[in-house]
């Protein structure tokens, strides 16, 4: 557990010099995923995409990521995958980064819902959480931005 939080405020603190937004996100506290049954949420993703495209059972596992957490979207995607709803050319490190991404913005950028995101797929959910972290910016007076 320790080693995970060393990593992760390594990573906060050299994604926090790399990214350059200027704008300031709103920090969202952390909450708890809502509890679910994996095969309601497999059965509702179906249910709202009825003709199984891709593009629509995406944006479904990225709003179960939002609601019930990392582990819910990455384990309806595993899911989706055994019974052939995705294309095998499809890359599931690059599903579970966007999954994790999803998971910053819904919990917050924070060390409980970065606890969230599951290794599978390559750690693809902790790597697409750092993104989201936000920069805490001001202006110097002189129209700069600095880092604080």
């Amino acid at each position: 557990m320790r080693i995970r939080l060393i990593a992760f405020a390594f990573a906060c603190a050299l994604l926090a010099g790399i990214l350059n937004s200027g704008t300031r996100a709103e920090v969202v506290q952390f909450h708890p995923p809502q509890p679910y049954s994996l095969q309601t949420l497999y059965q509702q993703a179906l249910d709202a995409c009825p003709k199984k495209v891709w593009l629509c059972l995406e944006g479904q596992l990225y709003d179960i990521a939002m609601v019930n957490g990392p582990r819910a979207a990455i384990d309806t995607f595993g899911l989706m995958r055994y019974q052939g709803l995705v294309p095998q050319t499809f890359d599931p490190h690059h599903v579970a980064h966007h999954i994790g991404h999803h998971t910053a913005m819904a919990f917050g950028p924070n060390v409980q819902a970065y606890d969230l995101c599951p290794p599978d797929y390559d750690y693809g959910c902790m790597h697409g959480f750092f993104p989201v972290f936000p920069q805490r910016r001001r202006n110097d007076g002189g129209g700069r931005r600095q880092n604080l």
